[in-house]
C-alpha cells in the first residue's frame, strides 16, 4: 500500500465483507501527494442510474446547472481522492461517464462540451472479480483496465493471525475503557480467537468484542467463555438435503457430527472411525450438543 501512495493512478482493492478496505484506502491517500486534498468515500449500492449520477456528478450531465454540479462528488473531491465502495454496483452508464471524466480530466455534458476541469484520483473496492463481470457484459472493459493497473488483494483476518490478534486487543481495550471494565484474556482465550472463523472480518470482530466485554462477569476471559459466546452469536445454519427446513446447530462441530452420523445412518462405530475418535468420545460430544436422542 505504501508503494501505491507514490503513484497518482487509480487503485482497485479486492477483499471480503467487513475487511479494512476503507482504512487502507485512507492510508494510501494520507501518504500521497493529495493528502492535503479531500478524501471522499461514496457507496452507490442500491441506487439507480439517476441517483448515482446525482451523487457523483450532481445530476444528469445534459442539464446546465452549475449549483447541482458543485454538489457532485467529483467536484467536491477536486485535488483529492474519491473512494468508491462496491464499484461493481455502478450502472454501465455511470461507469462510462467515470471513464470519460478520468481520461479528459473534465466533467463533460451529454453533448461532449467541457463543463468543469477536475483533478481527482479514483480508488475503488470490490468484493467480486471485475474481470468476470466484464466477460458477462456487466462492467465496462475500459473502466476495468483503468482500475486494474494498481490492484491490491486484502486477505481475510483468518489468513493474518498477527493482525487478528492486534485488532482483537485493540477492540477489547476500546470497549473495556468505554464500559469501565478491567478484563484480561488467557492464552487459551487468544488461541480460541485465532481458531474461530471471522467471515465478517473487522465488523464481526468488533461487535463480538463489544458483546464479550459487556457480558463478561469475570475479569479473566478464557477459551470456554469465548467459544460459548461465539456459538450463541453465530450458530451454524445448515439446510437439510431434500427437506424444506433449516436446522440451526450450536456450533460447526455439532453440524459435522450430525452430517457424519447421517452419512452412516446413525452407526456410531463407523462415524467414530471416520472422525478418528472412540465411540465413547463420540457419544460424549453428541450429548454435549443434545443430538444423541436423534441417533439411539
Amino acid at each position: 500500500a505504501k508503494e501505491y501512495a507514490l503513484s497518482d493512478s487509480p487503485v482497485l482493492l479486492y477483499g471480503e465483507e467487513g475487511s479494512e478496505y476503507y482504512l487502507i484506502a485512507e492510508a494510501i491517500h494520507n501518504n500521497s501527494t493529495r493528502k492535503s486534498g479531500p478524501f471522499i468515500s461514496v457507496s452507490t449500492r442500491g441506487m439507480d442510474k439517476d441517483q448515482q449520477l446525482q451523487i457523483l456528478f450532481g445530476g444528469e450531465l445534459g442539464i446546465d446547472d452549475a449549483q447541482s454540479r458543485k454538489n457532485g462528488v467529483f467536484i467536491k473531491a477536486n485535488h483529492g481522492t474519491i473512494f468508491i465502495k462496491e464499484i461493481e454496483h455502478l450502472t454501465l452508464r455511470v461507469q462510462h461517464q467515470i471513464c470519460r471524466t478520468l481520461i479528459s480530466q473534465a466533467i463533460t455534458r451529454t453533448d461532449a462540451r467541457p463543463m468543469d476541469n477536475v483533478d481527482v484520483r479514483i480508488m475503488a473496492f470490490s468484493r467480486v472479480n471485475l474481470r468476470h463481470l466484464v466477460k458477462m457484459g456487466k462492467f465496462s472493459e475500459e473502466l476495468f483496465y483503468l482500475l486494474q493497473g494498481l490492484t491490491l488483494h486484502i486477505p481475510g483476518l483468518n489468513q493474518r493471525q498477527e493482525d487478528l490478534r492486534h485488532y482483537f486487543d485493540r477492540f477489547m481495550k476500546e470497549y473495556s475503557q468505554k464500559y469501565n471494565k478491567h478484563l484480561s484474556v488467557t492464552q487459551g482465550g487468544y488461541e480460541k480467537v485465532q481458531q474461530l472463523l471471522w467471515k465478517g472480518n473487522l465488523i464481526q470482530l468488533r461487535s463480538f468484542c463489544e458483546r464479550l466485554v459487556i457480558t463478561s462477569e469475570k475479569r479473566s476471559i478464557d477459551e470456554v467463555r469465548i467459544q460459548n459466546l461465539y456459538s450463541e452469536l453465530y450458530p451454524f445454519v445448515s439446510e437439510v438435503e431434500g427437506e424444506a427446513k433449516v436446522v440451526v446447530y450450536q456450533s460447526p462441530e455439532a453440524a459435522e457430527l450430525s452430517a457424519i452420523l447421517e452419512k452412516y445412518h446413525g452407526n456410531r462405530n463407523l462415524a467414530a472411525k471416520e472422525l478418528g475418535i472412540s465411540t465413547t468420545t463420540l457419544w460424549r460430544r453428541m450429548k454435549k450438543y443434545g443430538i444423541e436422542a436423534n441417533y439411539k
